[in-house]
């Protein structure tokens, strides 16, 4: 986490790199075709689901990166 908040100071360009990631990566998350059986593991969806987005701001805020209203949209429909 340190390389990435240290290289996106250095190079405030990089920021660009990492919405364009996370879009990818949360676009794909809306693909999902498979459902888990989570209940067997203790866990509800929602509380996956809210497991996951706060690990994600988490390590946001360990950057220092801020979201765009688009990507914020698309983390508010994260699905397990």
């Amino acid at each position: 986490m340190r390389f990435l908040r240290d290289s996106v100071q250095e190079n405030p360009r990089l920021l660009l790199q990492i919405h364009e990631t996370l879009r990818t990566i949360l676009a794909i998350n809306g693909a999902t075709s498979r459902r888990l059986a989570l209940e067997s593991l203790g866990w509800s969806p929602g509380q996956v689901r809210r497991l996951v987005i706060r690990q994600l701001h988490m390590k946001l805020v360990d950057v220092g990166v801020a979201l765009p209203p688009d990507i914020q949209d698309m983390v508010g429909r994260i699905e397990p």
